[in-house]
């Protein structure tokens, strides 16, 4: 027998020995004992892990607990805050509101001022100008004598007063009885207003009609300005990329044109009233409520325009050699 039989041999014995001492710890019930303290110790060891884990885990779930209560808190304190910084912002937004209303209300009142200011400028300014007129007229008149007039000298001022030698009637002033009437001139009425005659005429017997209709007139001048507004769509070409669009009536060729009775009344005004191209432009502007503000050159070329579209009428009415003066200032003009 070699040594490694006899080891392997030795091995086995040992084992068998081992095995053997195992089957009577168990046939005596020994290994049950200590297995089953093992056991219980793992178990206990376990339980004591679990019961760890167990306080851990409710510790985590009070702290989250806690930590979601906090958040909760300051989200709600956060809300809190954001709400009363919204309705802190809604009051000045209001309060801005406010304040620009009232401050478009004054706008208003303040244009309404200044066009009523305006008007009343306007007024005074015309009464002012009647009035150096009139009072240009009364020098003119002061200073009139028999040298640089055709009044006599003894229409001097110094000369003596002419009493009235008319004997008085005692007859009060104005139409007598007896003279016929000249009232002013009635018109054709474009609106007729009737007047319903009170009921206590009507229904009393004593009060009966006489077949007579009385007529009072009212005559009323306004300014209203008209604005004709014309539109038409624009389409373009999908190649070439020109805009094309319907053709605008003639004499509509701006953005904002004036029709002849506009530059008819300015062209009057400037003209045959003599008002200064200021005053023309500032009484359109203020008749229309400041929507019509005609230009100081718009103004003044009404009479450049009005001459060459009226050559023709004026070369009938004029001599020829007028018509050839006429001709030459005209281009003249032009250039």
């Amino acid at each position: 027998m070699t040594n490694a039989q006899c080891d392997y041999i030795a091995t086995i014995q040992y084992r068998l020995k081992s095995y053997e001492h195992r089957l009577r710890e168990f046939e005596t019930g020994e290994k049950y004992v200590t297995m089953k303290a093992d056991i219980k110790r793992i178990i206990k060891s376990y339980e004591s892990e679990i019961k760890g884990l167990k306080t851990k885990l409710a510790d985590a779930n009070a702290h989250t607990v806690t930590v979601g209560s906090n958040w909760m808190q300051v989200i709600a304190d956060m809300e809190k805050e954001h709400k009363k910084e919204l309705t802190k912002k809604d009051r000045v937004l209001k309060e801005l509101e406010e304040r620009a209303l009232r401050a478009e209300r004054e706008r208003d009142a303040l244009k309404d001022q200044v066009r009523d200011t305006k008007k009343e400028l306007y007024a005074v300014k015309v009464e002012l100008d009647d009035a150096l007129s009139r009072n240009q007229k009364l020098l003119n008149q002061l200073h009139k004598n028999h040298e640089n007039s055709s009044i006599p000298s003894s229409a001097k001022p110094n000369r003596k007063k002419i009493h009235n030698s008319r004997e008085e009637t005692g007859k009060k002033p104005g139409g007598q009885p007896g003279h016929e009437f000249h009232g002013r001139k009635k018109h054709e009425p474009t609106n007729r207003i009737e007047i319903e005659p009170p009921r206590e005429y009507i229904e009393n017997p004593d009060y009966r009609p006489t077949g007579r209709i009385i007529t009072k007139q009212v005559l009323r001048l306004r300014v209203v300005l008209e604005i004709d507004e014309y539109s038409t769509p624009e389409f373009r070409h999908a190649v070439t990329r020109q805009r094309v669009h319907a053709e605008f009536p003639e004499g509509v060729n701006n953005e904002v044109n004036y029709d002849g009775s506009v530059k008819a009344f300015a062209f009057l005004l400037n003209n045959y009233c003599n008002v200064s191209i200021d005053k023309v432009k500032d009484f359109m502007r203020d008749i229309t409520g400041g929507r019509l503000n005609m230009s100081h050159g718009m103004i003044c070329g009404l009479s450049k325009e009005f001459s060459l579209k009226t050559q023709d009428e004026q070369r009938k009415q004029l001599p020829a050699c007028s018509a050839h003066h006429l001709c030459v200032r005209t281009s003249q003009a032009s250039a």
